[in-house]
């Protein structure tokens, strides 16, 4: 059979698939530096999706053929694949429109969690939907139990050592990045594991993957890295597990793989704080480690906990990120503004936080209660609205109790603002950061 992915990219906009659980993010801010920030990630970030890998590979090794596409193509296949995000979906619903009208006799099929908590944004427009994780789906086709019609519910149970290395084949390789984290090209992603123990109420990534842990082997992740190397070039990684150090001798012995195995990448990951003593951080860089992404979300201790969300005492943050910092790893810290219990002081605290912490990046988001989150059901009467396109992580959309949306705005643009015009900042980073710039100008040239 001939199968079409589809990772649909409007003329003239970009839209990352892969991110915040496949809900999708959209940042974009009206001030000078905000709008210049917008520009430079929109330019800088761009995401495969990672699943249609796993699924590309299952597919092909069983004899049909996959293709992906970011447009119409001129032939639908026997079945299409569409990977849904949120705040983009009355285009993505246009798109499966016409394509269901120019192919009639394709399979045309929803994947993503937007369609598994969301169907009705899709019903009519659809012959099938996979909730959960596409491998079971395509190894049920395969056995004869499912043929496109439909929803196949998954279970969060799927055993990844079913993964079949990734086929990047036909993939637009050369688009995808990560800068200015990781700058050598070809760029890819990997994913270790699936699941967090932590479970917070607002994360997205609970909803489709759960959180159980769910673990690869690591010589099925060895092999893989070294199969991007030596097949697709790549240079530079990011790992897309949850909670990269969820198993810290795990995450230990991988490291000493990736040492042994003695190719030339550099790569990234996103974790917590809890477990990153120095010996791990040290054997995390020497295997290529260079950028790493950590949730702080917010300087207040209370409001943190009262968002189920456990944090570090402000000692032990400090103390890891100058660990990090004396290896000149580049740390991108995630915060998070107006959450349920945040005032205009605890946002301000958070914002403060950050100037003190100076990490290569910040990034200010706005809690946003996704639909099938458990913050979601806890707070749905307290929803501003269900403009879906709204729920893009950096807009208001939730009543709070002791801040209102005009005190959230204001603090997330100053945020912004204020991060990166500071003094401390410009000289640790700016000088380093000349040759991203010419990057961004010339992406900006270009368009």
């Amino acid at each position: 059979m001939n199968f079409v992915f589809i990772d649909y990219q409007p003329p003239g906009g970009q839209v990352n698939r892969d991110q915040t659980g496949t809900y999708g993010s959209f940042f974009k801010l009206n001030s000078l530096w905000g709008g210049l920030l917008s520009r430079f990630k929109v330019l800088g970030i761009k995401l495969p999706i990672l699943s249609f890998s796993y699924a590309a590979a299952i597919l092909r090794s069983h004899g049909h053929t996959v293709r992906v596409v970011t447009g119409l193509p001129e032939d639908g296949g026997d079945v299409a694949l569409f990977a849904t995000v949120l705040y983009h979906w009355k285009e993505d619903r246009a798109f499966l429109e016409e394509y269901k009208k120019r192919f009639p006799q394709t399979r045309l099929g929803v994947v993503g969690v937007v369609n598994q908590v969301l169907p009705e944004l899709f019903s009519g427009v659809s012959d099938f939907s996979i909730h959960g994780d596409i491998e079971p789906a395509l190894f049920a086709f395969l056995d004869g139990k499912w043929k496109w019609q439909g929803c196949f519910d998954c279970a969060q149970s799927f055993d990844l050592t079913r993964l079949l290395l990734p086929d990047w084949d036909g993939f637009p390789l050369s688009n995808y990045s990560y800068r200015p984290g990781l700058t050598r090209k070809n760029f890819i992603t990997v994913q270790s594991s699936r699941g967090c123990v932590y479970g917070c109420d607002f994360c997205p990534y609970m909803v489709s993957q759960g959180q159980k842990m769910r673990f690869r082997p690591l010589a099925a992740v060895e092999e893989e890295i070294r199969l991007l190397v030596k097949r697709y070039g790549v240079r530079s990684v990011l790992f897309r597990d949850i909670l990269f150090t969820a198993d810290h001798q795990r995450t230990m012995e991988l490291c000493d793989r990736l040492i042994r195995l003695g190719v030339p990448v550099e790569w990234a990951c996103e974790t917590n704080l809890e477990g990153l003593d120095d010996a791990l951080i040290d054997k995390m860089h020497k295997s290529g480690m260079c950028v790493i992404n950590l949730g702080i979300e917010s300087g207040n201790p209370e409001v943190l906990k009262k968002s189920g969300k456990r944090g570090s005492d402000a000692a032990n943050l400090s103390q890891t990120i100058r660990s990090l910092h004396k290896r000149r790893i580049k740390v991108q810290a995630f915060y998070m503004l107006g959450l349920w219990n945040d005032t205009p002081e605890s946002m301000r605290q958070t914002v403060i936080l950050s100037h003190k912490l100076n990490t290569f990046s910040a990034q200010f988001c706005i809690a946003t209660p996704f639909p099938g989150t458990r913050f979601f059901e806890d707070k749905k009467e307290f929803l501003l609205h269900r403009r879906w396109a709204a729920y893009t992580g950096y807009e208001p959309v939730l009543r709070l109790p002791f801040a209102t949306e005009k005190d959230v705005v204001q603090c997330r643009n100053w945020a912004y603002n204020s991060y990166y015009n500071r003094l401390s900042w410009l000289i640790r980073y700016a000088p380093g950061l000349i040759r991203e710039f010419i990057f961004f100008l010339g992406g900006v040239l270009c368009q």
